[in-house]
């Protein structure tokens, strides 16, 4: 179960701390293969969409 309270800004789920430490020991985040040319090009150089994603 998760519970998302919005106003309040948090998120709550109802796992025990063993079964959210068993879970996190094993994860990995995925590797990402950006492709070659503009793409890389552009995760390189553009900043984030909070600050208007452009290139520096």
């Amino acid at each position: 179960m998760i519970d998302i309270d919005i106003p309040g800004r948090t998120i709550h789920v109802a796992l025990s701390e063993a079964e959210l430490s068993s879970r996190l020991k094993g994860f990995r985040p995925p590797e990402r293969t950006v492709p070659a040319g503009f793409m890389r090009r552009y995760v390189k150089y553009v900043g984030s969409a909070g600050k208007g994603a452009v290139m520096d």
